[in-house]
């Protein structure tokens, strides 16, 4: 039995945590070994099937022809056209004892089915093999109603599946060996996930190692696929698990994917759930194509991934209280050259957060520096729930150019929040750009990230380009960057509180042809000590711009005083000093939520006998609601809204009681509007409101 024992030793090292890796070299010595065994094993004591010289096509009849063939224990049975399990039938192969059990498929179009009712039952010393050791036989085909459990059985070089599973079956796969099989395990259609295992199997060298087809309500636990070239096919076509035809409801955990072209590749799949498995070696780690609803890949770790560890793209997110697109603490460790995280094409209702990653960022490419090759990459959001970028940690200790980028996102059309990243260059690794939104139409929030491009000077700590959203960068600390924080393009309003620059030997802060609507950008206690370039601050571009942008900073956070700040001499006065408190950041009135700007703009909001107002209103500039919050219980107040030439725009009532009340904006033009607020025993008050879409 040379053929056999070497694979019993293969399957076992998935028990016993892959002790023993075997090579192609050692494969191939194995089956030339086994050739003249499996040829002399064509002669089986029983032939059966539509093709077989007597012709009997099921297990019953087989049963009183053939009276061993039920546990044919040291013998073997051929298969000659197709042969079936009938109903309320169940063939046990591969008993307990020392005997082994041998399915020998005579040729290409040879199949075993086990019919509604029937059940095949292989343990440990079963295997299916073709005839001749270098050819294939089609597969064992569980149809609805039929069982199949395997315990450590073998399928060996099948052309359609090693086993193929259709709707409501009852199937155990566990603990068992597919090798050279085209798909090794193939599910169809609906299954109930109490009537089902797949756990602990080995895929090798199959095209795809476990193929979904239109599936639903399947789990799949703790595999392990690997490919070796052994057959010197295409790798590019050997994936691990596939998924297509809108598979729903898909459980993939733990789990090892090695040496693939892909490991998991989906096509329209809905609520799809990839937990805690390993990816080595594989071109690309987890592409997803179409898919919609829930997507969770959580615990997840991407070793020597040769271009993208996950690839999602046109996948459409629909409301939920959670993030319905949930990347979340995994780890990519050496990679390659495309981004580690891509995402491409998000849409509809729901949220998308990438979360808790920890992240090599890609090597040094043979092209200029690109938008794939980023640690995180999104391009064209357009999820109404927004982008959560979130305590993600990346690092760059590659050296070389052109150099990869941290966190890019392009083209979002809904809210984007990226907080408390760390982006840092280590050990003389090189770094493009950190963190950088370009073409984004709707808010961007950048908070508490850290960024610091070691020794090797990254290009940009923070770059904005192109977009005319509301702003807002807060608690963020840039460090040993040529540009610390980067403006070009249309920018509408921004607030910039509580920046630290280190080390930037152009500009800390740079305003490059930058273009506005004529919102307020402020800019509030940033902290210019450690900036030690060139410039301070500096601005290049349109007087327009310069006219609109505010600055208050404590005078011992701006060392240099103006002598670094750079302005055409047209608008001296761009940058102008006002002396503040610098805020902490981890308190009520520094940069946490939207305290900062309701600080702001409760700061512009005075009673008509010059007292402090009871409530702040925010944002500033608004989109397409204002809030007005009441620090104290409200008394019956009317809003009025005027434009500046003091036509009324909006009115409205609240009672009293009400602690916040929202007024809508977006019907009016952008510009400047006048709030009135009108409170009963209160002076009235007053607000300049910016309305920029």
């Amino acid at each position: 039995m040379t053929f056999y024992l070497p694979f019993r030793s293969l399957m076992l090292k998935t028990q016993k945590n892959r002790s023993l890796i075997l090579t192609p070299l050692f494969l191939l010595l194995l089956l030339a070994m086994g050739g003249a065994k499996l040829n002399a094993q064509c002669n089986c004591k029983y032939v059966v099937g539509t093709g077989s010289p007597s012709g009997i096509s099921t297990l019953s009849v087989a049963i009183d022809s053939f009276p061993g063939i039920e546990a044919p224990g040291d013998s073997c049975v051929k298969i000659i056209g197709q042969f079936n399990v009938d109903a309320n039938e169940t063939w046990n192969l591969g008993p307990t004892s020392p005997a082994l059990s041998r399915i020998i498929f005579a040729n290409s179009g040879s199949s075993l089915f086990v019919l509604n009712g029937g059940t095949l039952n292989a343990t440990p010393r079963a295997v299916f093999i073709p005839c001749n050791p270098f050819g294939t036989w089609r597969g064992v085909f569980i149809q609805s109603g039929g069982t199949i459990n395997t315990d450590s059985a073998r399928f060996i070089n099948a052309n359609i599946a090693g086993i193929s599973i259709s709707n409501d079956a009852y199937f155990d796969i566990r603990g068992s060996l597919f090798v050279e099989c085209t798909d090794g395990l193939r599910i169809i259609g609906q299954q109930t996930p109490a009537n089902h295992t797949v756990e602990g199997n080995q895929f090798y060298n199959c095209t795809t190692g476990i193929d979904m087809l239109s599936a639903i309500n399947v789990n799949i636990l703790n595999n392990w696929y690997h490919f070796t070239g052994l057959t010197n096919t295409n790798p590019s076509t050997h994936t691990g698990i596939h998924l297509e035809g809108f598979c729903r409801n898909i459980s993939i955990t733990q789990g090892d994917f090695d040496s693939l072209a892909c490991g998991i590749n989906t096509v329209k799949t809905k609520n799809l759930d990839i937990i805690g498995a390993k990816f080595k070696t594989c071109q690309s780690g987890i592409f997803s194509m179409q898919g919609s609803d829930r997507m969770y890949i959580n615990d997840c770790t991407f070793e020597k991934t040769g271009k993208i560890g996950i690839q999602v793209n046109m996948h459409e997110v629909n409301a939920g209280p959670t993030a319905n697109l949930l990347i979340d603490h995994n780890q990519f460790l050496n990679h390659g050259t495309s981004s580690n995280i891509y995402l491409e094409d998000i849409l509809t209702l729901g949220q998308c957060a990438v979360s808790n990653n920890t992240i090599d960022l890609p090597a040094p490419g043979p092209t200029p520096w690109a938008f794939a090759a980023n640690g995180i990459a999104v391009d064209n959001f357009d999820a109404a729930g927004g982008l959560s970028i979130t305590g993600n940690v990346l690092t760059s200790d590659n050296a070389g150019m052109p150099p990869p980028g941290g966190i890019d996102v392009q083209q979002a059309s809904k809210n984007v929040v990226i907080d408390n990243n760390t982006v840092n260059a280590v050990n003389g690794g090189s770094l493009a750009t950190h963190i950088r939104a370009t073409i984004c139409t709707a808010d961007v929030t950048m908070k508490g990230n850290s960024t610091d491009g070691g020794s090797s000077i990254s290009q940009k700590g923070i770059s904005i380009e192109n977009c005319p959203g509301l702003l807002t960068l807060c608690c963020n600390t840039l460090t040993n960057s040529g540009t610390g924080l980067y403006f070009t393009g249309p920018l509408n309003g921004a607030q910039i509180y509580t920046t630290s620059f280190g080390n930037h030997p152009f500009a800390a802060l740079h305003y490059n042809q930058v273009s506005s609507t004529g919102a307020p950008q402020i800019h509030h206690g940033n902290d210019w000590r450690m900036a030690a370039g060139a410039w301070d601050a500096r601005f290049d571009g349109a007087s327009g711009v310069a006219a609109i942008t505010n600055y208050e900073v404590d005078n011992t956070l701006l060392p240099n005083g103006l002598s670094k700040i750079s302005a055409p001499a047209s608008i001296p006065f761009w940058f102008v000093v006002t002396p503040a408190t610098e805020p902490d950041c981890n308190t009520s009135a520094g940069c946490t939520g939207n305290r900062e700007g309701e600080r702001e703009a409760q700061n512009n909001i005075q009673s008509g006998s010059g007292q402090q107002a009871a409530f702040s209103v925010y944002p500033n500039p608004a989109d397409q609601f204002l809030t007005i919050r009441f620090t104290e219980n409200a008394v019956e107040t009317q809003v009025i809204l005027r434009d500046v030439a003091g036509r009324l725009r909006n009115r409205l009532q609240i009672h009293a009681g009400t602690n916040q009340a929202q007024v809508p904006v977006g019907m009016l033009d952008q510009g400047l509007y006048i709030l009135e607020i009108k409170q009963t025993g209160k002076p009235d008050s007053f607000s300049k409101i910016f309305v920029a879409h």
